[in-house]
């Protein structure tokens, strides 16, 4: 019984506190191979408003919240149509610059325009205390929607970051 109760609080510690949106995959490139983690941050709580506490290759550190959606596809508009109109950028790159529910996407003319995503709003994720299911530890296995199975989603579960069935309501 110990053991179950210090196995689910090592889930718990490890686990990342409410993702939505998960954080992004850690990129290896090695420039910190060697070195010791150094953390900027503990918890979501210690960023700003639109920004998260997320593991990265040389530690935890504050990255901008993403929005859920993806961009809509760029469609096929001659390149001069970019001649006659005024080229802009709307937002730096981050979802976070646009209002509401709109993300920041690439334009036909090379610029970043705020646009309503192409897909429909993201089912909300179960609360992993109310999981009936006895979960195995997960700890990272997926970051975003698309590496789960067609029914599922990328939640906090139980223990860790897994695909499951989303909230039916």
């Amino acid at each position: 019984m110990m053991w179950s109760a210090m196995i689910l609080l090592l889930c718990v510690i490890h686990s990342h506190s409410a993702i939505n949106p998960p954080c992004p995959r850690i990129k290896q490139t090695g420039k910190c191979l060697g070195l010791p983690k150094t953390d900027k941050c503990q918890t979501d709580s210690e960023c700003g408003h639109d920004s998260m506490c997320c593991p990265k290759e040389c530690g935890k550190e504050c990255t901008v919240k993403r929005k859920w959606g993806l961009c809509p596809t760029l469609t096929d508009k001659p390149v001069s149509v970019c001649v006659e109109v005024r080229i802009g950028f709307q937002c730096g790159g981050n979802d976070a610059d646009c209002a509401g529910t709109k993300k920041c996407c690439p334009d036909i003319c090379g610029s970043r325009m705020c646009k309503e995503p192409a897909t429909k709003p993201r089912p909300e994720c179960p609360s992993r205390f109310s999981q009936t299911k006895a979960a195995a530890c997960h700890f990272h296995e997926c970051s975003h929607d698309k590496e789960c199975t067609k029914d599922k989603i990328c939640c906090d579960v139980t223990c860790g970051i897994g695909c499951t069935e989303p909230n039916v309501n």
